[in-house]
């Protein structure tokens, strides 16, 4: 079990302690994961792309009493290629630019039903946009449905804004999603 270094040990007196924990997930939460995403999304993940993004270390769950709870899935994507150019231009023309940078991509946060509204998806959230941090990516991005008023909520606390309507991005169910950016401090957020 690898640890992303967060505990928190939780009980009150005369009940034994639990130990809740983010960690990265592996192959064997991925029964638990299926469960929640089944529970969770009218288009469930099939289980073979979870399990390749388990292989690639950027999955992490929020595990209770030996239960996942919730978890995030983070994509880091290279930075564009006329970022890379303008930053070459930049240093030809012997101008001091910013170094263009990755960004980051929320590609799934869930959490089980059952275990909503107790703060899980905040805690998942700001492991992953800290996962990007250490990356150096320069913004976040994250597809939301236009009617998911908690999760807006919730990316607006952290400091997602607005960026575009996708009409129809949830294509079977005909829905619209909200396309969300977050830019860290240290990033002017290139028009992307």
């Amino acid at each position: 079990m690898r640890s992303s270094g967060i505990e928190n040990p939780m009980g009150h007196p005369g009940q034994r302690p639990q130990t809740k924990h983010i960690r990265y997930g592996d192959e064997q939460d991925l029964e638990a994961i299926l469960a929640i995403e089944a529970a969770c999304f009218a288009q469930p993940w099939p289980a073979e792309l979870l399990g390749r993004r388990l292989e690639q270390g950027s999955f992490f769950v929020y595990e209770e009493a030996q239960v996942i709870r919730g978890y995030i899935i983070i994509g880091l994507r290279p930075p564009r290629p006329w970022e890379q150019l303008r930053q070459q231009l930049q240093s030809w023309l012997g101008r001091a630019g910013k170094r263009a940078e990755p960004y980051g991509h929320v590609l799934n946060l869930a959490v089980a039903p059952r275990y909503r509204r107790r703060g899980i998806a905040g805690v998942l959230l700001r492991t992953g946009l800290a996962y990007l941090r250490q990356r150096r990516a320069g913004c976040v991005e994250l597809e939301v449905r236009v009617n998911n008023e908690a999760a807006l909520r919730l990316y607006r606390n952290f400091g997602f804004q607005i960026v575009a309507r996708l009409p129809r991005y949830y294509y079977q169910q005909g829905e619209d999603a909200y396309l969300m950016r977050k830019c860290f401090q240290s990033s002017p957020c290139l028009d992307r």
